[in-house]
């Protein structure tokens, strides 16, 4: 915590524009007007996303929804324009992270 009370909380590469798509917002912009974050992930990527659900929803305010990647991608999600998904990989290479995120 900072030292009027307020938290900061930066992660890697959030500020950086996509390069592909119409939407130029930052993905902390995204996140910030998101109306829902769903984070995807497999093994213990998915328990980092549940310390993540913790955090974001205590600090954010958001609601949050984990899941293994290995089931979303099976599965028709509904995802709406204002949702944000995540996905946690520690390789950046797991199968099931990147099916569920195509």
């Amino acid at each position: 915590a900072c030292g009027n009370g307020s938290w900061r909380l930066k992660l890697g590469g959030l500020e950086k524009v996509p390069e592909n798509g119409s939407d130029k917002r930052t993905p902390i912009k995204r996140m910030t007007e998101a109306h829902r974050i769903i984070i995807v992930a497999c093994g213990t990527s998915f328990h980092s996303g549940l310390i993540a659900k913790y955090a974001l929803e205590s600090l954010a305010r958001l609601p949050v929804e984990v899941e293994y990647a290995s089931e979303f991608r099976y599965r028709r999600p509904i995802i709406s324009p204002q949702d944000v998904v995540i996905a946690i990989s520690q390789s950046g290479e797991t199968a099931d992270t990147l099916e569920a995120i195509r």
